[in-house]
Formats: C-alpha cells, sequence, structure tokens
C-alpha cells in the first residue's frame, strides 16, 4: 500500500516487476474499484515520456498547480 492515496512511479516499478513475462505482454488495463467495471485499455499516444511541459497549452493550463512542471504523466 502507499505512504498516501497515490502511488509513485517507484512502487509501479516494483509491482510492473512482479509480473510475469508473459504478463509484461498483455494489455493495460484500468479497473475502477468504486465502479467494479474495467474502464478501457491504455493506447499508446505517442513515443516521447509526457511532462506537463510537452504538452499543449490548453492542458499545461488545466495542470497549473495540479503537478510540478516536469512531473511525468500517464495520459489517458
Amino acid at each position: 500500500m502507499p505512504k498516501n492515496d497515490f502511488y509513485t512511479y517507484r512502487e509501479l516499478l516494483v509491482a510492473l516487476q512482479e509480473l510475469s513475462e508473459d504478463q509484461l505482454d498483455m494489455t493495460v488495463s484500468i479497473y475502477d474499484q468504486q465502479t467494479n467495471e474495467v474502464v478501457r485499455p491504455i493506447r499508446v499516444l505517442h513515443t516521447m515520456t509526457f511532462v506537463v511541459s510537452n504538452l499543449p497549452v490548453r492542458h499545461q493550463i488545466e495542470l497549473d498547480g495540479v503537478v510540478e512542471n516536469d512531473q511525468p504523466l500517464l495520459v489517458l
């Protein structure tokens, strides 16, 4: 369990390292515990690492004060 309500990338990496080789080739999906449903698979959007400063300006404005400018993002 994370130290607070949010997982770090380090904690995500530890969880990923526990997967088998076959599981690592499977599609990534998001499970919503509140609705007990698989929300959607994650699609590859771009080859670069997303950080706020690399996003279009409209998204940078939306995220201003929400995350750090250099924080990596998983864009769904």
